[in-house]
């Protein structure tokens, strides 16, 4: 077992033990609880009926992801509502779905649709897709698988978009694309920024180094240079400086976290091939366990 298991069991122990208490005991842990609570007081101050459509309206308005409106964010702010995530980790989430679902083949099939046939009509629904009117569905009927490979391979059956369009296309939020956009859109600049908070393990002028919101070991760093680059192939001679920084820093955390002594592994994921999902060059700093080789 692992930190994160042990986290998932004992909150179900908890969650489990106090659940025939009533709703109340676990106001704050379990959200249809909380949020019954928070109905439940309101219908009994406002003396009304469970099928009034003002409940209604709140129900949907627990929901609402805008902090200045949804009422999740008021039981929060009073201490009885308990987020299991960060801004940092929502932001990573809306463009890296979880490795080996459905998800992620759905997110690759949209991702090389905009970049290599955004010419092509096509249908995208919850468990399947068809590229033409005359092209069998392709379907993803099992949630937990990725379909990647199979979904590159049917894609390849069309003609990609003509390499004129899509270099006229090309925005920065893309590898290797050359536009204005790429660092507005980066989640590593918004972080940098401070646009999205984050709470930092490090920072410099020139880097920051914030705990990874998946951690792979116990200690599990990703050391970021502030300046925008998608991988390590734009690295020049002129940023030989910061990368002997990287390695200064990741020795210093090495020493904080107390993990210079048993070992520990720093990595620089180039390309998606790699395993690298956020194009902002970063270097992921860990170690606490035992690391085996070859790496997956």
């Amino acid at each position: 077992m692992n930190r994160e298991t042990d986290w998932i069991l004992e909150g179900w122990e908890s969650v489990l033990t106090d659940l025939p208490k009533g709703p109340e005991a676990v106001i704050g842990r379990v959200d249809w609880a909380s949020k019954y609570w928070m109905l439940n007081e309101f219908k009994n101050e406002e003396n009304l009926e469970w099928n009034d459509p003002w409940l209604k309206s709140l129900d949907l308005e627990y929901h609402n992801l805008n902090k200045e409106t949804g009422l999740f964010w008021g039981l929060e702010a009073n201490g009885d509502g308990y987020r299991k995530t960060t801004d940092e980790a929502v932001e990573f989430s809306k463009v890296n779905p979880p490795r080996g679902t459905r998800a992620q083949g759905r997110g690759e099939l949209i991702k090389r649709l905009m970049s290599q046939h955004a010419h092509m009509g096509y249908l995208i629904d919850w468990i399947g897709f068809r590229l033409s009117k005359t092209d069998e569905p392709f379907l993803m009927l099992d949630p937990f698988i990725s379909y990647k490979e199979e979904i590159i391979e049917h894609l390849n059956k069309f003609d990609p978009m003509p390499q004129q369009e899509i270099e006229q296309g090309k925005d920065m939020g893309s590898p290797g694309g050359r536009g204005k956009n790429r660092m507005n859109d980066c989640l590593f600049c918004k972080i940098s920024k401070g646009s999205i908070p984050s709470a930092k393990v490090y920072e410099s002028d020139t880097l920051f180094a914030i705990n990874d919101i998946n951690p792979q070991a116990p200690t599990h760093i990703l050391i970021i240079p502030r300046i925008h680059q998608d991988t390590l192939l734009d690295v020049e001679e002129k940023d030989h400086a910061l990368m002997g920084s990287v390695i200064s820093v990741a020795n210093q955390l090495a020493k904080e976290k107390g993990i210079d002594k048993s070992g520990f592994r720093l990595v620089v994921n180039c390309g998606a091939g790699a395993g690298q999902s956020v194009f902002h060059i970063h270097f992921h700093l860990l170690g606490g366990r035992a690391m085996t080789w070859p790496p997956g």
